[in-house]
Protein backbone atom coordinates (compact mmCIF):
# COMPACT_ATOMS: atom_id res chain seq x y z
CA UNK A 1 0.00 0.00 0.00
CA UNK A 2 1.11 3.70 -0.75
CA UNK A 3 2.33 5.13 2.55
CA UNK A 4 0.93 8.98 2.56
CA UNK A 5 1.84 11.32 5.56
CA UNK A 6 0.36 12.44 8.53
CA UNK A 7 -1.10 15.81 8.50
CA UNK A 8 1.33 17.56 11.36
CA UNK A 9 -2.04 18.53 13.62
CA UNK A 10 -3.09 14.83 13.31
CA UNK A 11 0.37 13.22 14.96
CA UNK A 12 0.64 16.24 17.76
CA UNK A 13 -2.97 14.92 18.62
CA UNK A 14 -2.43 10.96 18.64
CA UNK A 15 0.71 11.81 20.65
CA UNK A 16 -0.49 14.73 22.88
CA UNK A 17 -1.04 14.74 27.06
CA UNK A 18 -4.41 13.27 28.16
CA UNK A 19 -4.89 15.46 31.23
CA UNK A 20 -7.94 18.02 31.28
CA UNK A 21 -6.95 20.74 33.85
CA UNK A 22 -10.19 23.20 33.88
CA UNK A 23 -7.48 26.42 34.28
CA UNK A 24 -7.22 25.79 30.56
CA UNK A 25 -10.31 25.64 29.10
CA UNK A 26 -11.27 28.56 27.17
CA UNK A 27 -14.76 28.93 25.35
CA UNK A 28 -16.43 31.31 23.04
CA UNK A 29 -18.88 31.69 19.84
CA UNK A 30 -22.53 32.84 19.40
CA UNK A 31 -24.06 30.78 22.58
CA UNK A 32 -21.87 32.60 25.13
CA UNK A 33 -23.55 35.98 23.83
CA UNK A 34 -26.99 35.24 22.40
CA UNK A 35 -29.59 33.63 25.18
CA UNK A 36 -32.28 32.95 22.08
CA UNK A 37 -30.09 30.30 20.33
CA UNK A 38 -30.02 28.11 23.90
CA UNK A 39 -33.49 26.27 22.46
CA UNK A 40 -32.44 26.20 18.69
CA UNK A 41 -32.19 22.88 17.47
CA UNK A 42 -30.63 23.12 14.20
CA UNK A 43 -31.03 20.25 11.41
CA UNK A 44 -27.54 19.77 11.30
CA UNK A 45 -24.29 20.28 13.64
CA UNK A 46 -20.84 20.96 12.02
CA UNK A 47 -18.22 19.61 14.02
CA UNK A 48 -14.27 20.37 13.40
CA UNK A 49 -11.86 18.93 15.98
CA UNK A 50 -7.94 20.71 15.65
CA UNK A 51 -4.92 20.64 17.35
CA UNK A 52 -1.97 23.06 16.23
CA UNK A 53 -3.38 23.47 13.20
CA UNK A 54 -4.13 27.09 12.92
CA UNK A 55 -2.94 27.28 9.26
CA UNK A 56 -5.49 25.01 7.69
CA UNK A 57 -8.41 26.02 10.00
CA UNK A 58 -8.88 29.12 8.37
CA UNK A 59 -9.83 27.86 4.69
CA UNK A 60 -12.20 25.15 6.99
CA UNK A 61 -14.03 27.51 8.25
CA UNK A 62 -14.93 29.67 5.38
CA UNK A 63 -15.60 26.72 3.83
CA UNK A 64 -18.48 26.33 6.03
CA UNK A 65 -19.63 29.72 6.40
CA UNK A 66 -19.61 30.71 2.60
CA UNK A 67 -23.08 28.13 1.96
CA UNK A 68 -24.87 30.61 4.31
CA UNK A 69 -27.09 28.08 5.15
CA UNK A 70 -29.67 28.80 8.51
CA UNK A 71 -30.29 25.22 9.12
CA UNK A 72 -26.54 24.57 10.28
CA UNK A 73 -24.61 25.29 13.62
CA UNK A 74 -20.79 25.23 13.16
CA UNK A 75 -18.76 23.24 16.34
CA UNK A 76 -15.45 23.66 17.09
CA UNK A 77 -13.34 21.75 19.32
CA UNK A 78 -9.82 22.32 19.59
CA UNK A 79 -7.26 19.90 21.91
CA UNK A 80 -5.26 23.11 23.40
CA UNK A 81 -2.62 24.25 20.90
CA UNK A 82 -0.12 26.31 21.52
CA UNK A 83 0.05 28.04 17.85
CA UNK A 84 -2.55 30.44 16.68
CA UNK A 85 -5.02 28.34 16.84
CA UNK A 86 -7.57 30.21 19.53
CA UNK A 87 -6.51 33.36 17.68
CA UNK A 88 -8.44 32.24 14.46
CA UNK A 89 -11.11 31.39 16.76
CA UNK A 90 -11.57 34.09 18.48
CA UNK A 91 -11.38 35.88 15.17
CA UNK A 92 -14.29 34.08 14.02
CA UNK A 93 -15.92 34.31 17.44
CA UNK A 94 -19.64 36.07 15.89
CA UNK A 95 -19.85 33.82 13.58
CA UNK A 96 -19.34 30.01 14.85
CA UNK A 97 -21.72 29.01 16.94
CA UNK A 98 -19.49 27.49 19.80
CA UNK A 99 -15.84 26.69 20.27
CA UNK A 100 -13.81 25.35 23.15
CA UNK A 101 -10.29 24.85 24.13
CA UNK A 102 -9.10 22.60 26.12
CA UNK A 103 -6.55 19.07 26.46
CA UNK A 104 -7.85 16.22 25.42
CA UNK A 105 -7.60 12.60 24.82
CA UNK A 106 -7.08 12.52 21.10
CA UNK A 107 -9.03 12.80 18.00
CA UNK A 108 -12.16 10.80 19.22
CA UNK A 109 -12.61 12.04 22.60
CA UNK A 110 -12.58 15.48 20.64
CA UNK A 111 -14.92 13.89 18.06
CA UNK A 112 -17.04 12.83 21.20
CA UNK A 113 -16.85 16.07 22.72
CA UNK A 114 -18.27 18.17 19.97
CA UNK A 115 -21.03 15.33 19.37
CA UNK A 116 -22.06 16.24 22.94
CA UNK A 117 -21.82 19.77 22.21
CA UNK A 118 -24.15 19.46 19.09
CA UNK A 119 -27.43 20.64 18.42
CA UNK A 120 -28.52 19.31 15.33
CA UNK A 121 -30.55 16.62 14.24
CA UNK A 122 -27.78 15.68 12.46
CA UNK A 123 -23.84 15.83 13.08
CA UNK A 124 -21.19 16.07 10.43
CA UNK A 125 -17.53 16.35 10.51
CA UNK A 126 -14.94 17.86 8.88
CA UNK A 127 -11.21 17.93 9.41
CA UNK A 128 -8.80 20.88 8.97
CA UNK A 129 -7.56 20.90 5.77
CA UNK A 130 -10.84 20.03 3.82
CA UNK A 131 -13.67 21.84 2.52
CA UNK A 132 -17.15 21.44 2.73
CA UNK A 133 -19.59 21.99 -0.96
CA UNK A 134 -22.93 21.29 0.25
CA UNK A 135 -25.54 19.65 2.50
CA UNK A 136 -27.05 16.51 0.89
CA UNK A 137 -30.10 16.85 -0.86
CA UNK A 138 -31.84 14.63 1.17
CA UNK A 139 -31.57 15.95 4.34
CA UNK A 140 -33.75 19.43 2.72
CA UNK A 141 -36.33 16.77 3.06
CA UNK A 142 -38.05 15.05 6.13
CA UNK A 143 -35.30 11.95 6.71
CA UNK A 144 -37.22 8.91 7.92
CA UNK A 145 -36.41 7.92 11.57
CA UNK A 146 -34.90 4.89 10.57
CA UNK A 147 -32.24 6.75 8.52
CA UNK A 148 -28.98 6.16 10.80
CA UNK A 149 -26.32 7.97 8.08
CA UNK A 150 -26.38 9.74 4.80
CA UNK A 151 -23.42 9.73 2.77
CA UNK A 152 -21.95 11.60 0.29
CA UNK A 153 -19.46 11.33 -2.38
CA UNK A 154 -16.00 12.98 -1.73
CA UNK A 155 -13.69 14.87 -3.99
CA UNK A 156 -10.32 13.80 -2.84
CA UNK A 157 -7.46 16.64 -3.68
CA UNK A 158 -5.82 14.80 -6.40
CA UNK A 159 -9.08 14.52 -8.13
CA UNK A 160 -10.45 11.18 -7.53
CA UNK A 161 -13.88 10.73 -6.79
CA UNK A 162 -14.82 8.24 -3.64
CA UNK A 163 -17.96 6.97 -3.93
CA UNK A 164 -19.44 5.65 -0.79
CA UNK A 165 -21.19 2.06 -0.52
CA UNK A 166 -22.61 -0.58 1.81
CA UNK A 167 -23.16 -4.22 1.76
CA UNK A 168 -20.46 -6.73 1.52
CA UNK A 169 -16.98 -4.48 0.98
CA UNK A 170 -18.16 -2.81 4.18
CA UNK A 171 -16.62 -5.63 6.34
CA UNK A 172 -13.65 -5.83 4.17
CA UNK A 173 -12.63 -1.87 4.52
CA UNK A 174 -14.05 1.33 5.16
CA UNK A 175 -16.37 2.35 2.04
CA UNK A 176 -18.54 5.22 3.44
CA UNK A 177 -15.78 8.40 3.64
CA UNK A 178 -15.56 10.22 6.91
CA UNK A 179 -15.81 13.62 5.30
CA UNK A 180 -19.18 12.22 3.31
CA UNK A 181 -21.50 11.17 6.30
CA UNK A 182 -23.90 13.21 7.95
CA UNK A 183 -25.30 10.61 11.33
CA UNK A 184 -28.14 11.09 12.91
CA UNK A 185 -27.44 12.35 16.73
CA UNK A 186 -28.44 9.77 19.19
CA UNK A 187 -26.91 8.28 22.35
CA UNK A 188 -25.28 5.57 20.03
CA UNK A 189 -23.28 8.01 18.13
CA UNK A 190 -19.93 7.58 19.86
CA UNK A 191 -16.40 6.88 18.85
CA UNK A 192 -14.47 4.00 20.36
CA UNK A 193 -11.49 5.44 22.29
CA UNK A 194 -9.78 1.98 21.75
CA UNK A 195 -9.04 2.81 18.46
CA UNK A 196 -6.59 5.84 18.10
CA UNK A 197 -6.98 5.99 13.99
CA UNK A 198 -9.99 4.26 12.66
CA UNK A 199 -12.52 4.21 15.30
CA UNK A 200 -14.62 6.02 12.11
CA UNK A 201 -14.73 2.59 10.62
CA UNK A 202 -15.82 0.68 13.77
CA UNK A 203 -18.46 3.22 13.96
CA UNK A 204 -19.86 2.53 10.58
CA UNK A 205 -19.58 -0.89 10.78
CA UNK A 206 -21.24 -1.21 14.03
CA UNK A 207 -24.25 0.75 12.48
CA UNK A 208 -24.82 -1.47 9.52
CA UNK A 209 -24.52 -4.43 11.48
CA UNK A 210 -27.16 -3.33 14.09
CA UNK A 211 -29.49 -2.73 10.86
CA UNK A 212 -28.99 0.78 11.01
CA UNK A 213 -30.07 2.47 7.08
CA UNK A 214 -27.77 4.42 5.22
CA UNK A 215 -28.52 6.36 2.65
CA UNK A 216 -26.49 6.96 -0.62
CA UNK A 217 -26.40 10.26 -2.15
CA UNK A 218 -25.06 11.51 -5.62
CA UNK A 219 -23.65 15.04 -3.88
CA UNK A 220 -20.38 15.53 -4.32
CA UNK A 221 -20.06 17.64 -0.43
CA UNK A 222 -16.70 17.96 0.25
CA UNK A 223 -12.74 18.34 -0.80
CA UNK A 224 -10.64 15.81 1.10
CA UNK A 225 -6.96 16.68 1.76
CA UNK A 226 -5.58 13.33 1.74
CA UNK A 227 -2.74 13.40 4.77
CA UNK A 228 -5.15 12.56 7.60
CA UNK A 229 -4.77 9.61 10.08
CA UNK A 230 -6.97 7.41 8.19
CA UNK A 231 -4.05 7.71 4.90
CA UNK A 232 -0.80 6.04 6.77
CA UNK A 233 0.21 2.22 8.15
CA UNK A 234 0.45 3.49 11.57
CA UNK A 235 -1.62 1.35 13.97
CA UNK A 236 -2.97 -0.21 10.69
CA UNK A 237 -3.45 -3.49 13.06
CA UNK A 238 -6.61 -1.46 14.21
CA UNK A 239 -8.80 -2.30 11.08
CA UNK A 240 -8.01 -6.06 11.55
CA UNK A 241 -8.71 -5.55 15.39
CA UNK A 242 -12.55 -3.84 14.46
CA UNK A 243 -13.15 -6.50 11.94
CA UNK A 244 -12.26 -9.37 13.98
CA UNK A 245 -14.82 -7.59 16.35
CA UNK A 246 -17.45 -6.39 14.44
CA UNK A 247 -17.66 -9.60 12.00
CA UNK A 248 -15.51 -12.20 12.77
CA UNK A 249 -12.24 -13.95 12.02
CA UNK A 250 -12.80 -15.11 8.63
CA UNK A 251 -13.58 -11.46 7.71
CA UNK A 252 -10.41 -10.63 9.07
CA UNK A 253 -8.36 -13.01 6.19
CA UNK A 254 -10.67 -11.77 3.62
CA UNK A 255 -9.83 -8.40 4.53
CA UNK A 256 -6.08 -9.45 4.83
CA UNK A 257 -6.33 -10.60 1.64
CA UNK A 258 -8.31 -7.84 -0.48
CA UNK A 259 -5.23 -4.89 0.95
CA UNK A 260 -2.56 -7.87 0.03
CA UNK A 261 -4.77 -7.38 -3.62
CA UNK A 262 -4.96 -3.56 -3.57
CA UNK A 263 -1.07 -3.47 -3.20
CA UNK A 264 0.11 -5.98 -5.91
CA UNK A 265 -2.16 -4.32 -8.10
CA UNK A 266 -0.95 -0.83 -7.38
CA UNK A 267 2.84 -2.25 -8.00
CA UNK A 268 1.82 -3.75 -10.78
CA UNK A 269 -0.55 -0.80 -12.80
CA UNK A 270 -0.08 2.31 -10.39
CA UNK A 271 -3.41 2.69 -9.35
Amino acid sequence: MKKLVFKKNIVDYLDAPTATPASTRLTGGRRLHDPTTENSMPCITVITVVFNGGDQLKSTIESVLALQRTDIEYVIVDGGSSDNTVDILRMYDSRLDYWVSEPDAGIYDAMNKGITLARGRFVYHLNIGDKLLAIPTQLSNDVPDDVACIAGQVRINHGKIHIPSIGFSLKLHNTLHHQGCFYRRNSQLRYDLTYRVFSDFDLNQRLVKAGQTVLICQDIVAIHDEGGISHTTKRFSEVFQIIRKNEGVIWVALSYSYFKLRGLRHRLIGT
